[in-house]
């Protein structure tokens, strides 16, 4: 196998895999690990290839956040999911670096001037202070504030021409 390459994953580009597993989970089914369907899961693949991601606290949030509003399911539900594919599926490595980003006028300033969400602007700080690259689902206009605010964002299309070309 490659040496493992790290990411970080925008939330909208892993929610696909813990949605999955709360389809599962309200069918009372056991966890798959091939889906077929509408949602991709692309763990395995990644696995194979030495691709692994890091997972921030506001990551975390988001993933839950959304499986609660969108899922309707409990926070606890919401929670056991979110740990559960974290220790089954072994791409996930879940990082600390949310406390050390300050909300103070300069980082408001930039997401301002950058015209980002406050969210997207703490995990492109994120990334940038672990110099990883991003991954994103957005496009478009949102796509492009992000690549401005910085240099090492990938698109899905991007991300994915890069996995096909490693062997």
């Amino acid at each position: 196998m490659d040496a493992e390459r790290w990411f970080y994953p925008d939330t909208s580009y892993i929610y696909g895999g813990f949605k999955k597993d709360a389809l599962d989970f309200k069918l009372k089914r056991k966890p798959r690990k091939k889906f077929k369907g509408k949602i991709k899961d692309h763990a395995q693949e990644f696995m194979e290839k030495g691709i692994r991601f890091v997972v921030s606290e506001l990551t975390e949030y988001e993933i839950k956040h959304s499986l609660m509003v969108e899922e309707g399911l409990t926070f606890f539900q919401a929670n056991k999911i979110f740990q559960d594919r974290m220790s089954r599926i072994h791409i996930y490595t879940k990082i600390r670096g949310f406390k050390e980003i300050k909300i103070s006028n300069d980082v408001l300033n930039w997401a301002l001037e950058h015209k980002l969400e406050l969210l997207d602007a703490f995990h492109i700080l994120i990334a940038t202070k672990l110099s990883l690259f991003i991954i994103t689902k957005e496009s478009g206009n949102r796509f492009e504030r992000w690549s401005k605010a910085y240099d090492s964002v990938l698109s899905t299309r991007q991300f994915q021409e890069f996995i096909s070309e490693l062997t």
